[in-house]
C-alpha cells in the first residue's frame, strides 16, 4: 500500500500538466465497442496517425516501436518472429484481424506476425493479460486486435510509394466510397526486398561482428503482396450487413540455421535437397449482421482463416459467432453469447494428418459504471470434443480519483496444444493437455501515466522434450510496466515506455531470449505547420540464448532511428534513416539485424 500511496502522489505531481486523451474506442477489451478510459484492463492503442507519422511498415515494428513488447527474428524482412508480451511468447498471443482469428493452426508459434504490413490499418489494441474468458483459447498472454480502416463519406483515393536500402520498395493503392446505403474499402500493398543475408557468424566465431555483406554471403529475398477488401450495407438505420476479405501472399528465403549461409540449396541438406525458401498463401473471410439499437446490440457472424504454406502445412479454422449486448442502466450492460469453432489441418510437412478438433462455447460478461466506480465481469464455458471443457473468467474493478485511477484485474486462460503437437507420428503426443494460466494485475494511473505491475502462473506447460510434454511444476511470469504520454508544448510531445521481467519456468531458471529491461522512446516534434520529426530511442537490457542467462548475450543495445515528414493537404513526402550510429548487434545469435539503413517515399490522398 506504501507504494500504491507513493506512486499516487506522483500522479497528482504530474497532474498539474495532465493531457486530455481523446476518446480511443476499442473493441477486444470485452468483445464489444467502448473507450479505453472505461477499460479495466492495461491497454495500447497504436493509431494510424502514430503508424503514418513515423512511416511504420510491419506489425513488429509498431509493436515493438509503440507497445515496448519485446520481439526476436532469424534475419531481415519476412524472417520467423517471436513476440513476449509480458514474458509470454507468440503461441500464448491471441492475433486478430477485424476480429478474424489470425493464429495460424498448422504452426508451431501461433500467428505469422512477419507477414503482416501496415497498410491500411486504422489503430491496432493491445489488451494485456489472461483474455480467456472473452475469447476463449489462446489469450493467455492478452489479444492482439487489429482494426482495418473502413470507408469515409465520398469516394476517397490514397497512393504511397517507397523506396530504400537493400533494395526495398514498397506500394500501396487504396480506394473507398461511402454512400447513404453502402460502402466499400480496397486495398493493396506490395513489399520487395533484395534484404541481407538471414544468417551471419555467432558470438564466438573468427568472424563474428562482420556483416554478411562483408562476407560475401548470399542475400535473403522477401516479397509480399496484400489485399483487403471490405463491404457493408446499411438495411436500416440500425441494421447492417457486412463483409470483409484479406489475401496475404508471401515468399521469404532463409539460410541454414543459426549462423550457417546457404549459397546454394544443397549447402544446407545435400544433394537432391529441394528449396531453401517459403511461400504462404493466406485467407481471412467474415461476412456478419449488426443490429444497433438503443437497448440491444445484437452481431452474427461467420469467420473462415485458411492456411496453406508451401503446400506442405495446409489447415482452416472455421467460427460463427453470436452475441446480445443489452443495455440495463445508462452505462451498464450485460453481453451474453455462443461462439463456435473448428480447427483443421490436412497437410503437416507434407503427409496427410487430417486431424480437427471443435468447440462450442458459451459466454457472458457483465459491466457496471457507478459514479467513478467501474466493475468488470466476464465468464466462458469452452467444451471440446477431445478435451473436455474448460471454463475461464476475469473480474476487473478500476477507481477513479479525479483524473487518476487504480485498477486491479485477475483472470485465467489456457492455451491448447496444435494438432501437429497432438498428432504428429513422429512426434506428437495425443495424452497433452492445455495449458492453465491464472494471473493478475494491479495498475495506478492518469491521463498521460500508468504503472502496472503484474504476475502470471502457468501449469502443464507444453514444450519439447524428445516429444511434446506437459512441464510439471508451475511457470511464474512477472515484471512491472510504465507508460507516460506528456505533450511539453504544442510542437512537443513525448511518449515513453519501460518494462522490467521475470520470466522464469518451473525450475526457476530465466527464460531465454526475453530482455530482462526495455526502454522505448518516442519524441514528435512539430518544426513547423508543414515538417515534422519522429525520433525514436530503444534500449535492449540483458537477454542470453539460453535459459538460466547461459549462452551468447544478445542485449544491452540501444538503437536511435529517425523520420523527417513533410505533409501539405494532399502530399506527404518522408525521408527516414534507422540506426544511425550503425550498431552491430543481434536478436538471435548468429542471426543478422540490418546496419544504418535509408528509405524515402511519398504519398498522396484524394
Amino acid at each position: 500500500m506504501k507504494k500504491i500511496t507513493t506512486l499516487m502522489t506522483l500522479l497528482t505531481a504530474l497532474g498539474a500538466q495532465d493531457i486530455v486523451l481523446e476518446e480511443v474506442q476499442v473493441t477486444a477489451a470485452n468483445n464489444t465497442q467502448q473507450s479505453v478510459k472505461d477499460a479495466t484492463e492495461s491497454i495500447d492503442v497504436i493509431t494510424s496517425d502514430m503508424i503514418e507519422e513515423a512511416q511504420v511498415t510491419t506489425l513488429t515494428e509498431a509493436l515493438s516501436q509503440f507497445g515496448n513488447i519485446p520481439f526476436t527474428s532469424n534475419g531481415g524482412l519476412g524472417k520467423s518472429t517471436s513476440l513476449f508480451l509480458r514474458g509470454f511468447d507468440s503461441k500464448r498471443i491471441l492475433v486478430l484481424i477485424d476480429g478474424i482469428r489470425y493464429n495460424d493452426i498448422t504452426g508451431l508459434s501461433g500467428a505469422q506476425f512477419q507477414h503482416i504490413v501496415l497498410a491500411d490499418i486504422e489503430r491496432i489494441e493491445i489488451i494485456k493479460g489472461a483474455q480467456s474468458g472473452v475469447w476463449g483459447a489462446d489469450a493467455s498472454a492478452g489479444v492482439i486486435n487489429i482494426i482495418t480502416k473502413k470507408a469515409k463519406r465520398g469516394t476517397r483515393t490514397f497512393f504511397k510509394a517507397s523506396i530504400g536500402s537493400y533494395n526495398t520498395q514498397e506500394a500501396v493503392a487504396k480506394v473507398s466510397r461511402r454512400g447513404e446505403k453502402y460502402e466499400f474499402n480496397l486495398a493493396a500493398s506490395s513489399l520487395t526486398s533484395e534484404g541481407f543475408s538471414a544468417a551471419e557468424p555467432k558470438q564466438g566465431t573468427a568472424d563474428y561482428g562482420k556483416r554478411g555483406d562483408e562476407l560475401g554471403y548470399e542475400r535473403d529475398a522477401y516479397e509480399n503482396q496484400s489485399y483487403t477488401l471490405s463491404l457493408g450495407y446499411n438495411v436500416t438505420s440500425e441494421d447492417r450487413l457486412y463483409a470483409t476479405s484479406k489475401y496475404i501472399k508471401a515468399y521469404t528465403e532463409y539460410d541454414c540455421g543459426a549462423g550457417k549461409d546457404a549459397q546454394n540449396v544443397e549447402d544446407c541438406w545435400g544433394a537432391g535437397s529441394s528449396n531453401y525458401f517459403s511461400n504462404i498463401d493466406n485467407r481471412y473471410n467474415s461476412i456478419g449482421y449488426q443490429h444497433r439499437g438503443k437497448v440491444h446490440q445484437v452481431e452474427a457472424s461467420y469467420n473462415l482463416s485458411d492456411f496453406n504454406r508451401d503446400d506442405s502445412f495446409t489447415g482452416n479454422s472455421t467460427e460463427y459467432r453470436l452475441k446480445d449486448r443489452m443495455a440495463y442502466g445508462k452505462k451498464d450492460f450485460v453481453q451474453f453469447g455462443w461462439n463456435f469453432q473448428e480447427h483443421s489441418q490436412k497437410l503437416s510437412n507434407g503427409a496427410v494428418l487430417d486431424q480437427s478438433y471443435k468447440s462450442n462455447a458459451l459466454f457472458v460478461s457483465n459491466y457496471n459504471k457507478i459514479g467513478s466506480l467501474i466493475l468488470s465481469e466476464s465468464l466462458r464455458s469452452d467444451s471440446y470434443d477431445n478435451y473436455g471443457d474448460e471454463v475461464t473468467g476475469k473480474v476487473g474493478i478500476k477507481k477513479f480519483f479525479g483524473q487518476k485511477y487504480l485498477a486491479v484485474n485477475y483472470g485465467t486462460a489456457y492455451s491448447v496444444p496444435t494438432l501437429y503437437q497432438l498428432y504428429d507420428s513422429s512426434y506428437g503426443n495425443i495424452a497433452l493437455l492445455p495449458e492453465e494460466t491464472k494471473g493478475g494485475e494491479i495498475a495506478v494511473g492518469s491521463d498521460d501515466l500508468e504503472v502496472s505491475f503484474f504476475y502470471n502462473e502457468i501449469d502443464n506447460l507444453i514444450e519439447w522434450s524428445g516429444t511434446y510434454q506437459n512441464i510439471a511444476g508451475t511457470s511464474r511470469l512477472k515484471g512491472a510496466e510504465v507508460s507516460l504520454k506528456h505533450r511539453f508544448s504544442k510542437q512537443f510531445r513525448v511518449k515513453a515506455d519501460y518494462t522490467y521481467l521475470d520470466p522464469r519456468n518451473s525450475s526457476g531458471e530465466l527464460l531465454r531470449r526475453r530482455p530482462q529491461h526495455q526502454v522505448t522512446l518516442n519524441a514528435t516534434n512539430y518544426l513547423t505547420q508543414s515538417f515534422s520529426l519522429v525520433s525514436k530511442f530503444q534500449y535492449i537490457g540483458s537477454r542470453y540464448e539460453s535459459n538460466d542467462e547461459q549462452g551468447a548475450q544478445t542485449g544491452k543495445y540501444g538503437l536511435l532511428d529517425m523520420t523527417l515528414n513533410y505533409e501539405s493537404k494532399k502530399y506527404n513526402y518522408f525521408v527516414q534513416v534507422n540506426n544511425i550510429t550503425d550498431r552491430y548487434y543481434q536478436v538471435v545469435d548468429g542471426y543478422a539485424t540490418a546496419g544504418r539503413n535509408v528509405k524515402a517515399g511519398l504519398s498522396a490522398r484524394f
